[in-house]
């Protein structure tokens, strides 16, 4: 009887699956074709998370939300890192984990007045993004119009930012900011 109980159950689990027999129980396993579904679902609910985390970033910065809805985005020990020269703009200043995130956070909205945030593309492969586009700013302390392009590198896991990276030509924009022209001739 057990016997015929296994047949059935091959029979019932149809053509293309393997078969696993677990004391009285039959139990299908997944061919490639399903392993391959579910990596491309998990894959795309991946996507889904990151970019929209992502989003949320891009409305808190264009929308001027408040500094916290921003922070909040991003997990207690991100890493996160702004490459620039060693005569920084204040909101280039290294930092680590949120803190790190707030301290860019605030003295962006202290030192600068935003006049243009444009993201061109956002390429996004699982938990990690590449955000490209253009930011024009006026200095607070001089009223020089900065104006760079940039590319943002994001890794989003359980829906919060871990890792940061924001590139751009640091060199100028600290040289517009505190007027050191000298510091950008030294250099080109």
């Amino acid at each position: 009887m057990d016997t015929l109980k296994s047949k059935e159950a091959v029979t019932r689990a149809g053509p293309g699956t393997k078969n696993v027999v677990n004391s009285d129980k039959v139990r299908p396993e997944t061919d490639s074709f399903t392993d391959r579904f579910r990596n491309a679902f998990i894959r795309k609910a991946k996507n889904d998370v990151t970019r929209y985390v992502i989003d949320q970033f891009f409305e808190g910065l264009k929308s001027g939300a408040e500094p916290e809805s921003i922070i909040a985005l991003f997990s207690e020990d991100v890493d996160f890192d702004i490459p620039a020269h060693e005569k920084r703009a204040l909101w280039m200043e290294p930092g680590s984990g949120r803190t790190g995130v707030a301290d860019f956070i605030y003295n962006l909205h202290e030192e600068t007045v935003s006049t243009d945030f444009e993201v061109g593309s956002i390429l996004v492969d699982g938990a990690e993004a590449v955000a490209l586009g253009v930011m024009e700013s006026r200095a607070g302390n001089t009223e020089e119009v900065i104006k760079s392009e940039f590319a943002m590198n994001f890794t989003v896991y359980n829906a919060r930012i871990t890792r940061f990276r924001l590139f751009e030509n640091s060199l100028a924009i600290t040289a517009q900011v505190v007027r050191n022209q000298e510091l950008v001739s030294s250099y080109y």
